[in-house]
């Protein structure tokens, strides 16, 4: 028996910490509670898999029979904070519960294994009181708990920067753009000065920042002339959110991206055994906004050149053989830019599973460990349009029936992975296909129905 707390909002829980407006916090709360309901897609036959809200039943039902899951229980607690991990605690029947399905599997001699999303220490804490409960169980996927802070530490935009410019003195194949980590606001606008003025752009990063929250790009060709210009955007921006003034601020140069390249941001993701060997999941280019914001990946045949491929699986490698130096257990990515130089460039790296997770494993489920050879998956986990607003599940489905999965009996289409964001006029899917192009046509013909549903066209 298997047990998967999907607990994406409480990785994050230090950034929204640093939010000073209270309803935007709570925004993005309810965002990424929602955003769980793609955890389905990473689920194996039985297992409990605990959401902050429960998952829609018929698009549960549907994803199972899709994936041709079985025995899948999904449970969620009372009340929905920003760690689920300690809403469980703290929701007594619930826990009780879970507490009493691991002993009657233990007495039927199942092996049970517990994984979550991330690492986090609330997480921690719940495996240690299910503990002092007697219950039996495994966490292949923990660090060990001397070397547990290596999660946050790897995790944060320092850390990494920290790590990857050591193993840059004796790996030249792992590389990093020009960058200083600095304490303060005003140390940043001085470090900001310093490339402003040698005509190159450059990115400012909270430390906790996640999926391009808390980033901003400033470069000449978007607004600012004089760098006196920069400089006072910079200071309304670090005086609006407290996490600029409470966390380390990253400062590195924006490296101009080669689009042709995985959209310009190359990806490799990869998992530390419990006997310490990285080994490569997979690789994938990120869909990105101009902004920064991560929406999805795109995975399969030539959506990376194979030279590109290969490299960025060896980048993969070092830095988790480095990782696991530090005690580090379980999921690990990197994300990297293709410049327009032609070199790669390590940003920055999650200790956790990510928004392509899901999209990896259940292509796998699908079609099995080579499905990259002959099939396309594209993603998006928050796509926002009018025509969702306050839209049911069941009339979703009845508005994309030409092109859900399967088209025509074929193995193509679009499948739902996260509806419980339909209140905030959003969705997230697959579009999987035999190519790049006949997953585009999909996708544009799904933008299509929405916007006739909206009355666009």
């Amino acid at each position: 028996m298997k047990i998967f707390v999907g607990n994406l909002t409480e990785g994050s829980a230090t950034y929204i910490k640093g939010i000073k407006d209270e309803q935007e916090r709570e925004r993005l709360i309810k965002e990424d509670n929602g955003l769980a309901d793609r955890f389905l897609f990473s689920c194996d036959d039985n297992t409990i898999l605990i959401t902050p809200w429960k998952i829609n039943q018929d698009f549960k039902s549907d994803t199972e029979r899709i994936l041709n899951l079985k025995n899948i229980i999904n449970l969620a607690p009372i009340n929905n904070t920003v760690a689920l991990s300690k809403d469980i605690e703290d929701d007594k029947e619930l826990f009780k519960k879970l507490a009493a399905l691991i002993k009657e599997a233990n007495a039927r001699g199942e092996t049970v294994s517990i994984f979550a999303y991330c690492n986090t220490l609330e997480f921690r804490s719940l495996i240690l009181e299910l503990k002092e409960r007697n219950c039996q169980f495994e966490t292949p996927e923990m660090p060990e708990r001397e070397f547990y802070w290596t999660v946050a530490f790897l995790d944060s935009k320092g850390g990494f920067r920290q790590v990857v410019q050591m193993i840059s003195g004796w790996k030249k194949e792992v590389k990093m753009p020009w960058g200083i980590i600095c304490a303060r606001p005003a140390e940043a606008r001085k470090i900001g000065r310093i490339l402003f003025k040698q005509g190159k752009g450059f990115v400012v990063k909270t430390n906790w920042g996640q999926a391009g929250e808390g980033l901003m790009i400033i470069r000449r060709n978007n607004g600012f002339a004089e760098y006196e210009d920069a400089s006072k955007f910079l200071k309304a921006q670090f005086e609006k959110e407290d996490y600029w003034e409470k966390y380390p601020i990253i400062i590195e140069e924006f490296i101009p991206p080669d689009l042709k390249i995985g959209g310009g941001a190359p990806n490799v993701e990869c998992f530390i055994d419990k006997n310490g060997r990285p080994q490569v999941l997979y690789t994938c280019g990120m869909r990105m906004t101009r902004e920064g914001v991560f929406k999805g990946v795109e995975i399969g045949k030539d959506a990376l050149p194979s030279a590109i491929d290969k490299k960025i699986r060896q980048v993969g490698k070092v830095v988790g053989e480095n990782f696991s130096e530090f005690g580090l257990r379980g999921f690990y990515e990197v994300d990297l830019q293709a410049g327009l130089d032609g070199e790669l460039y390590c940003l920055e790296a999650n200790i956790r599973r990510t928004g392509g997770t899901h999209v990896f494993e259940a292509a796998r489920r699908m079609f099995g460990a080579d499905f990259w050879k002959n099939k396309y998956f594209v993603s998006n986990n928050f796509y926002v349009h009018e025509a969702l607003k306050s839209m049911s599940y069941e009339k979703l489905k009845e508005v994309l029936a030409e092109i859900l999965y399967p088209i025509n009996k074929k193995p193509a289409g679009l499948i739902p992975t996260i509806v419980n964001v339909l209140p905030l006029s959003a969705i997230g899917y697959i579009v999987l296909g035999d190519s790049k192009k006949d997953t585009e046509k999909i996708e544009e013909k799904f933008k299509e129905i929405l916007d006739r549903y909206a009355g666009k066209k």
